[in-house]
């Protein structure tokens, strides 16, 4: 009896051990269908739409004639982003398959602009890790609280230049960055760029310079002077034997 019970004793501590294992369900997905419209009222297509969720992790799909894009998710609220000869920037939440319009012409825009140089812009969404990089002379268009951010510095060979100050929305800072509720209106923000020299001079490395340059000229002369010197000599030479042969 003893023999008999063993195995069955085991197979029930198997049993209950299985059945307090914890069960994953796969997350099921959904197709999100997004039709893109230009701020001309007009599809956008042949665009590359960009779709990220909170973790950042990225999608991508090109919209087709009629500015559509099509991407298979899980439910969740994600950024997305299009960049044409402008920007768009706004979110959509899937809940199921989901179809949505994303309009530009419906959005409000800022102007990113930076003068007297073009410099790269950060931009960023808030909830979303993700960062997009804009040259300015941008306009963006979205529905969302957007934070740009310009860089302190920019070398351009033979010029530094050193951000000075940002103009938005009739007001002026001397911080880097901007906070734009694209929700409620448009913006102009202007980043202000002071140009010096990349490599500003100390006194004694202008004094060094004008050694070397002296020492260089000294140098040319002496040479100059001794090859015009054998060529007058060389000259002088051949004439007198041309007239000790007459």
């Amino acid at each position: 009896m003893r023999s008999l019970h063993a195995p069955l004793v085991l197979a029930v501590l198997i049993l209950a051990s299985v059945a307090t294992l914890p069960v994953t369900h796969a997350q099921t997905t959904y197709t999100l269908t997004l039709t893109v419209v230009g701020a001309d009222n007009k599809p956008l297509t042949g665009v590359t739409v960009y779709l990220y969720d909170t973790d950042g992790n990225q999608w991508s799909a090109e919209t087709d004639a009629n500015g559509i894009a099509k991407f298979t998710v899980k439910n969740g609220t994600y950024l997305v982003f299009v960049k044409a000869s402008y920007a768009i920037l706004t979110t959509v939440t899937v809940a199921g398959d989901t179809s949505a319009t994303i309009n530009a012409s419906a959005m409000h825009h800022a102007n990113l602009t930076s003068v007297p140089v073009s410099v790269t812009a950060t931009v960023t969404a808030n909830g979303f890790p993700v960062q997009f990089k804009l040259d300015t002379n941008v306009t963006i268009y979205s529905d969302e609280i957007i934070n740009v951010s310009f860089p302190k510095e920019v070398v351009k060979l033979p010029y530094k230049y050193v951000l000075d100050r940002i103009e938005y929305d009739g007001t002026t800072t001397n911080e880097s960055s901007v906070s734009l509720d694209l929700s409620t209106k448009d913006y102009s923000v202007v980043a202000h760029y002071t140009q010096t020299f990349a490599v500003t001079l100390q006194l004694w490395m202008v004094l060094l310079l004008v050694a070397i340059l002296v020492i260089a000229l000294v140098v040319a002369f002496r040479v100059a002077t001794k090859t015009a010197s054998t060529m007058i000599a060389e000259y002088i030479a051949r004439n007198r034997k041309f007239v000790s042969r007459r």
